[in-house]
């Protein structure tokens, strides 16, 4: 395995405890964490206003490397991603959510891959909180596959999934493409995705094809939010796209095949009501989707903020 890079670097954990039931959750995952094979690195928990103590989630973990940082107010998602410039002692950050785990190869086989110009996306599997995924602990191999993307629009990066591309855990980035990229946009729920699609855009992205995160899911949840708000995932994307359509990197005729991809999501999302009866739900979602639709469409570059910084 590479680790001729030995930059130290920051595990960025972000978290909210809404209560002390999520204590063994946040423990776990500082835990693992902490077992990281790499020589160089801290562990930073982001504490973002949360009603019960951070501190006592982490009683007896007596471990210099680890540090707890508490939000004087809660910032929101991206907020407090963002708070990792001024959190982070090292100039790589590798953010994680407080419900994912970290394999122990994760840092000596992605920060080799690491510069101001490339972020470093890992593969993800999925398992049930409270439990141990069964790959934490299996040995990697010694070569690890990886491919590249060089900067750049282009249509693929709206096929790219959701996950692993985009979710914090499985990213690794330096500070200077953090700071160059602009961070992660409070604007959208979605601002993972949203800087995902920047760094597809203006910088490198190199993916290691094998899973080293694992991605903690609550029983019920994801389904809880597709049945109370139907159409909260296409509308979050409508953002991102509308943002890249004033992008300079696009020619017209991006323009024009960008500008007619919106166009026919809308057409199809307006039939997704009468493909389930009519649905109260999906009509009021529709009318939430459309009413977002034609307010980022009317929106000006300046009112989407700046653009990143580009060498």
């Amino acid at each position: 395995m590479n680790t001729g890079n030995t930059a130290g670097v920051s595990i960025y954990v972000i978290t909210y405890m809404s209560s002390e039931e999520r204590y063994p959750v946040l423990r776990h995952t500082v835990e693992c964490a902490l077992q990281q094979d790499y020589p160089e690195f801290e562990v930073v928990v982001s504490d973002n206003c949360s009603p019960v103590s951070v501190h006592e989630a982490l009683i007896g973990i007596d471990d210099p490397r680890l540090r707890i940082c508490t939000n004087r107010e809660n910032t929101g998602f991206a907020g407090n991603l963002n708070r990792c410039v001024e959190h982070c002692a090292y100039d790589i950050i590798k953010p994680l959510c407080d419900d994912d785990l970290l394999h122990p190869g994760f840092l000596s086989t992605t920060v080799p891959l690491v510069d101001d110009f490339t972020m470093v996306v890992a593969g993800v599997e999925k398992f049930l909180v409270g439990k141990e995924p069964e790959g934490l602990k299996q040995p990697l191999p010694a070569t690890v596959p990886s491919t590249v993307r060089e900067a750049g629009y282009g249509a693929d990066i709206w096929q790219l999934p959701y996950a692993p591309s985009s979710i914090p855990s499985a990213t690794i980035y330096s500070r200077r493409l953090f700071e160059e990229l602009g961070g992660y946009d409070a604007k959208t729920v979605t601002a993972d995705w949203d800087m995902f699609i920047e760094a597809c855009i203006h910088r490198r992205v190199a993916s290691v094809d094998i899973p080293l995160c694992y991605v903690g899911v609550w029983g019920g949840s994801l389904t809880e939010e597709m049945v109370d708000k139907p159409y909260f995932f296409p509308q979050q994307g409508l953002y991102t796209k509308f943002r890249t359509l004033h992008c300079k990197e696009l020619t017209k005729a991006d323009r024009r095949e960008l500008k007619n991809m919106l166009y026919k999501q809308l057409f199809m999302q307006g039939l997704r009501p009468l493909k389930r009866f009519n649905s109260a739900a999906y009509r009021v979602g529709f009318r939430a989707y459309r009413k977002r639709f034609f307010e980022l469409l009317h929106q000006t570059p300046s009112e989407f903020g700046a653009r990143p910084n580009n060498p």
